[in-house]
């Protein structure tokens, strides 16, 4: 979508435990399913498409932010 139109781009889901990141890449490798891994330094991530185009996001934070809210780079990620 273009900036400023209504709709979903993208789905983050935060995982518990860095091995669940782990676990999650073996099984993305092992169907062969596009996908690129991020180590930042607010968090470790795994970014795929859905058929559809949406961008999916898997991630670890690093550090748990005060205020509850996924690390700021999620939401620059383009």
């Amino acid at each position: 979508r273009r900036l400023g139109e209504v709709g979903v781009t993208r789905l983050a889901w935060q995982m518990n435990h860095p091995a669940e990141l782990d676990d999650a890449e073996g099984r993305l490798s092992q169907h062969a399913v596009g996908y690129q891994r991020f180590r930042e330094a607010d968090a470790d991530r795994i970014v795929m498409r859905d058929p559809d185009g949406l961008t999916v996001i898997l991630f670890h934070a690093g550090e748990p932010a005060p205020t509850g809210k996924p690390p700021a780079s999620l939401y620059w990620y383009h």
